[in-house]
C-alpha cells in the first residue's frame, strides 16, 4: 500500500503536479512521511515488547550448556544463509530499482508526450513508481496461495520452481522492451513469495537445540538487500558510463544500465535454484545419501 501512497504523495504522478510542488512543499510532505513511519516503527516496537512468543525448549540451549554439535557440520544452515542473502538482495534489488527501470523510455514508456529526455523522465518516475506495489502486490498474493500449496508440496520442491520462474522472468525482461518487459518483472513478486519461509525453514531442518543461534544467522543475512541492489545500481552505473559516455553523473539514472544490470538478479534466483536442489539436504539426508552410494 504504502509505495503507491509514496508515489503519489511524494513523486507526483503527472507533469503538472510536479511543476506546482515547490521544493518546500516537497520537503514538507516528506519529513510527514517520514514522521508517519517513526511512530508506526515505534508502536509496533511496543507490540512485540508486550507480546508473549512462545518458548521452544527444543531448539534452544541454555548459556553456559555444551552441546555436541555445531552450526558449521550443518551444510544445510549454510547455504541457507546464502540463499536468505542472495533471495533478501535480490528481491529488493528489483523492488527498488522498478520506478527508475519503468521509467525508461523504452520500457514503461509513460509521458511519451514530452520530447526532452530528461523531463520525460522525470515526469513518468512518479507514475512508474505506482507499480512498485504491484510488484508487492503479487509477493502478497502468492503467500497467500503458497501457504495451502505447502501444506501438499514439500518446500524444497516449490522453491525449485520458484527460483526456475523468478529466474525466467528477470531474463525475459533484461531481454526484452515494452510491456512484455514491464509485466514479466512485474510477475517476478509472484513468485519471490514463498522463497524467505522455504529457504529458512530448510536452513533450520535438523539444528536441534541449535535452531536459536542458526535462525539468528539466517536472520542477519537479510543484508543482502542492501549490498546487492548496491551492486545492481554500479553496474548500471557503470554499463550507462561505457555506452553513453557523453552522459554527466546526474544523467546516468535515465540510461539502460538498469536494464541490464538486472541480470544480477538471475543470478541470485540460479542460486537458489541450486538450494532447492542440493544445497537444503539435511544432514540425515546428506549423509544417507553418501553411505547409500557406499553400500
Amino acid at each position: 500500500m504504502f509505495p503507491f501512497v509514496g508515489a503519489r504523495v511524494i513523486l507526483g504522478t503527472t507533469t503538472s503536479a510536479i511543476a506546482q510542488s515547490t521544493s518546500q512543499q516537497g520537503n514538507a510532505i516528506i519529513r510527514l512521511y517520514v514522521y508517519f513511519f517513526a511512530v508506526a516503527l515505534f508502536l509496533l516496537a511496543i507490540g512485540f515488547a508486550m507480546s508473549k512468543l512462545p518458548k521452544i525448549e527444543s531448539a534452544e540451549h541454555r548459556l553456559g550448556e555444551k552441546v555436541n554439535d555445531s552450526l558449521w557440520k550443518h551444510p544445510n544452515l549454510v547455504f541457507g544463509a546464502i540463499g536468505i542473502f542472495v533471495y533478501v538482495g535480490g528481491e529488493v534489488a528489483i523492488g527498488s530499482s522498478i520506478a527508475n527501470y519503468l521509467a525508461l523510455p523504452n520500457i514503461g514508456g509513460f509521458a511519451s508526450n514530452i520530447a526532452d529526455p530528461a523531463s520525460r523522465y522525470h515526469a513518468a518516475l512518479g507514475e512508474a513508481a505506482g507499480y512498485i506495489s504491484v510488484y508487492w502486490l503479487g509477493a502478497m498474493i502468492g503467500r497467500f496461495i503458497g501457504s495451502p500449496i505447502l501444506q501438499k508440496v514439500k518446500a524444497g520442491k516449490l522453491l525449485a520452481l520458484c527460483a526456475v520462474m523468478a529466474a525466467l522472468l528477470v531474463s525475459v525482461s533484461v531481454l526484452t522492451n515494452a510491456h512484455v518487459a514491464m509485466y514479466s518483472i512485474l510477475a517476478v513478486g509472484l513468485f519471490n513469495s514463498i522463497m524467505f519461509p522455504c529457504i529458512f525453514t530448510l536452513g533450520i531442518a535438523e539444528l536441534g537445540p541449535l535452531t536459536g543461534d542458526g535462525s539468528g544467522i539466517l536472520n542477519m543475512a537479510i543484508v543482502g538487500g542492501a549490498i546487492i541492489p548496491w551492486l545492481v545500481g554500479k553496474v548500471g552505473d557503470l554499463i550507462n558510463h561505457a555506452y553513453y559516455p557523453a552522459m554527466t553523473q546526474g544523467e546516468t539514472s535515465w540510461g539502460q544500465g538498469i536494464h541490464y544490470a538486472l541480470v544480477l538478479a538471475v543470478i541470485c534466483y540460479l542460486y537458489i535454484l541450486f538450494f532447492a536442489v542440493s544445497g537444503s539436504k539435511p544432514n540425515s539426508e546428506r549423509y544417507a545419501t553418501g553411505v547409500a552410494a557406499s553400500d
